[in-house]
Formats: structure tokens, sequence, C-alpha cells
């Protein structure tokens, strides 16, 4: 353990070789005072989300079997031809042009629609 200086707020502290603010609240300061925000889940969610929406308008933005639209949670990309190399929710934080080809061999279906799609036992 090292005895250290805050230089946010100038107090003594111990702690390791590569530690330099006291506490989270003074490494916040620092970043916010930067105009950076340091990279969180929030942050992460956001992105995520805005990578889904994007690969949802270019499947047409709504269900292909009933139309529904009112909420991306709602909305699945399904494998019709079990073609599938990888789950695309699970893989959000892959590259754009990587999750583009995955999509293309996509259906968009609403979460009741893609579990209906998937019922084995529906129709007998």
């Amino acid at each position: 353990m090292y005895n250290k200086i805050c230089p946010i707020c100038r107090k003594m502290f111990a702690g390791r070789k590569n530690k330099v603010y006291c506490s989270r609240k003074c490494y916040e300061k620092f970043y916010w005072k930067n105009n950076t925000k340091p990279k969180g889940y929030k942050s992460i969610k956001k992105h995520r989300r805005e990578k889904k929406k994007k690969l949802i308008e270019i499947l047409g933005g709504k269900c292909e079997k009933c139309g529904y639209k009112k909420s991306l949670k709602a909305l699945e990309f399904h494998h019709p031809d079990d073609n599938k190399e990888f789950t695309i929710s699970k893989n959000l934080c892959l590259k754009f042009e990587i999750l583009i080809e995955e999509v293309k061999r996509c259906v968009l279906l609403c979460a009741n629609c893609h579990r209906e799609e998937h019922d084995e036992y529906l129709g007998e």
C-alpha cells in the first residue's frame, strides 16, 4: 500500500500503485468536470438498444406476420432456415457489419408470433 493524495479533494489515502482517486465520488467528479462520462452499464445498454433499433429498421420495423411495431423489446429476430451462426440479441457487442450479415438471414417477428413459430403443438 502506498500513501497518496487524491487530485480532486486533496485528502491523503492509502491505495495500490495504480489507484489515483480516494473514492468513486472523486473519480466521477474528475470525469464530469472534463465532460467525459465514465463508460458503464447504462451507456453500453443504450448503445446496444440503438444497434437493435437500426437492425430492426433494416428488416422493415414491424412483425412480418401481424404488423406489430409498438415496442422494440417485443420484436425479435427469427432464423427460419436454421442457418444461424449466432444469436443476435446476445451478440449486439459485435461489429455492425457482422450483425447486418446475420440479420439478412432473419425474419422480424413480435414475441407472440415468434413463440407460435416455435410451438410444436400448435395446429394439432
